[in-house]
């Protein structure tokens, strides 16, 4: 795992469209609990939320799923969030992409920072 941690780099690292769209929803969701629940709908889902907790952007257990500060580092490298924390155009389009193609994700009330986003599913 130690050499898995030290070649996971914000600025080299490549993911793919269901990873970077559960990264997003972590960082959008209400709660860890809600982050979990969200990415635990569909079994692509599941895969990349552990391939990311393998590679130390997300950890997650006792159904919470948490961001790292690389996985923050992770949203903004790749213009998923701005460096406000708001989600990108990008980064809706991903979410539109992955929700389309692999799960319903429910809209939620979504508190102070990201009470502006548009309804995702």
């Amino acid at each position: 795992m130690g050499i898995l941690k030290e070649l996971v780099n914000p600025n080299t690292a490549m993911l793919n469209d269901t990873q970077m769209a559960v990264l997003l929803m972590t960082k959008i969701s209400s709660s860890p609990q809600m982050a979990y629940a969200n990415t635990n709908e569909a079994e692509n889902l599941v895969t990349a939320r552990e391939t990311l907790a393998k590679l130390q952007l997300v950890e997650f257990g006792n159904n919470m799923l948490i961001l790292t500060d690389a996985g923050e580092q992770m949203l903004v490298y790749h213009d998923l969030v701005d460096e406000g924390g708001m989600v990108t155009d990008e980064g809706n389009e991903i979410l539109d992409r992955v929700s389309q193609t692999s799960t319903n994700f429910v809209q939620q009330e979504v508190r102070e920072d990201f009470s502006f986003l548009k309804r995702l599913l």
